[in-house]
């Protein structure tokens, strides 16, 4: 019996642990709610649900790797403009979304899509996933 507690207290701490690990979640509930498309019955889009707002893969739409210190190009945009302490405002949240959402993914291009065109295609707006599980490369490396 003894045994079944412990093993019951280590899967609480493991669940209260993981709740950090995937960041703020209110800010990606905004972003599901301005993105995903609850109506469209479509299998594109529940793959693209699938990829982007549920699993283990919902971190990379605004991080890297494995740490979620490492934001990747789509989430460093982010930086300076939402705090933890913007977790209790939606609409700060959705009006940041909506900035970001409209600049383009390479700014040195006239042509370049912008990141609101890149999750309409039903991609990732930070790359591929298989670029973001990879850990970002040092800051000297580049």
């Amino acid at each position: 019996m003894r045994q079944f507690y412990v093993t019951l207290l280590l899967v609480f701490l493991a669940s209260v642990g993981t709740e950090r690990a995937f960041g703020f979640m209110e800010f990606h509930k905004e972003w599901v709610k301005m993105y995903i498309d609850e109506d469209d019955e479509s299998e594109e889009m529940a793959e693209y649900e699938k990829l982007a707002a549920k699993g283990s893969s919902k971190c990379l739409v605004c991080h890297q790797g494995k740490k979620k210190s490492n934001r990747n190009a789509y989430g460093k945009l982010f930086e300076g403009k939402l705090s933890k302490d913007d977790k209790k405002d939606p609409e700060k949240i959705a009006k940041v979304l909506e900035e970001v959402g409209k600049m383009k993914v390479d700014s040195d291009k006239e042509d370049s899509l912008t990141y609101d065109e890149v999750i309409a295609k039903k991609e990732l707006p930070g790359g591929t996933l298989e670029e973001l599980k990879e850990e970002p490369k040092e800051e000297s490396e580049e």
